[in-house]
């Protein structure tokens, strides 16, 4: 299928931005919609057919300067224990 080998091409692509904002998947998965889980699977080759939706809303959240605007908070990591 030519298709195949065009989307192949473009998952590729995504996955090497990924790599290079690698740091950022937070925020990229924030702006774009996809979840985190499924960002760092398609980062790291474990998915290797994500949907077309998935890899737009990617892509348009990386072309995008929002992704920088995005802050976490500090303590997101850190579970809060109640006394």
């Amino acid at each position: 299928m030519a298709y195949d080998g065009c989307m192949t091409g473009i998952v590729a692509d995504i996955v090497r931005r990924l790599a290079d904002a690698k740091g950022k998947w937070r925020q990229i998965a924030i702006a774009s919609g996809v979840p985190y889980d499924t960002l760092t699977k398609i980062a790291q080759g474990k998915t290797k057919n994500p949907r077309v939706e998935t890899i737009v809303s990617l892509d348009e959240a990386l072309r995008e300067s929002k992704v920088d605007t995005i802050k976490l908070p500090r303590d997101r990591a850190k579970p809060r224990v109640s006394a």
